[in-house]
């Protein structure tokens, strides 16, 4: 996928939002159904954010026939691709959920970073002051 026209094309269709609403959502929905024809399920999400962008567009622009078939086609061609229609038509239904973090993500909230005290730590009851307790408990094998 060739993302030097990617780079120039979204700055061009974020200027255009405000002054010229119906040539970024046109933009935007491009940009999506690139991807989308080209079956770059890594870039699923990268499409669903052009997509919800020129929904946006699309009812600012009040092309909101427009919209519907885009929907239609998308719905058409696309219905094979899982990972993307969940999206989709949470974009379409207005629902769109956030993007779940990641695994490293949501263990780092979870876990706060773990800090050794005396009298309450994993190596025996000593904390890392006591280099030589520290060392008995992980001896090299």
């Amino acid at each position: 996928m060739n993302w030097k026209i990617s780079v120039t094309t979204e700055p061009l269709a974020r200027k255009l939002e405000r002054s010229h609403p119906s040539m970024s959502a046109r933009v935007y929905r491009a940009l999506c159904m690139r991807i989308l024809n080209a079956g770059k399920s890594k870039y699923y999400d990268a499409a669903l954010a052009h997509i919800e962008h020129a929904k946006k567009c699309y009812s600012k622009a009040g092309l909101d026939a427009d919209w519907q078939t885009v929907v239609a086609d998308v719905r058409k061609k696309h219905f094979r691709k899982k990972g993307f229609m969940a999206g989709f038509e949470d974009i379409v239904a207005g629902t769109r959920k956030q993007v779940e973090p990641s695994f490293l993500e949501r263990a780092k909230a979870r876990w706060p970073r773990m800090t050794v005290r005396e009298g309450n730590s994993s190596y025996g009851g000593k904390s890392h002051d006591d280099p030589a307790a520290f060392s008995r408990k992980f001896k090299s094998v």
